[in-house]
């Protein structure tokens, strides 16, 4: 990506007030982004309805068998991820 594209994407983003810069205090020519309040609430509520979603549907779509089979493959991939 060239730094005239991204520029113009932390632009955007900041006039949707999802980012602030504040001066690096190690080179004062740096700007340091960070993440809104209401970028971080709007995070947090678009993951709360996806995991919603998610829930939904395991509980409608899948029989008790096929979500025990599931229950049992996440905690197969947990251990994976473990290790």
């Amino acid at each position: 990506m060239r730094p005239q594209s991204m520029g113009a994407i932390v632009a955007a983003l900041q006039e949707q007030g999802f980012l602030e810069s504040s001066p690096d205090p190690d080179d004062g020519r740096q700007s340091m982004l960070s993440l809104t309040a209401t970028c971080k609430k709007r995070i947090k509520t678009n993951r709360t309805a996806r995991r919603d979603w998610l829930s939904q549907m395991i509980r409608t779509k899948l029989s008790a068998a096929e979500q025990k089979q599931l229950a049992q493959s996440i905690e197969l991939l947990q251990r994976l991820a473990d290790d």
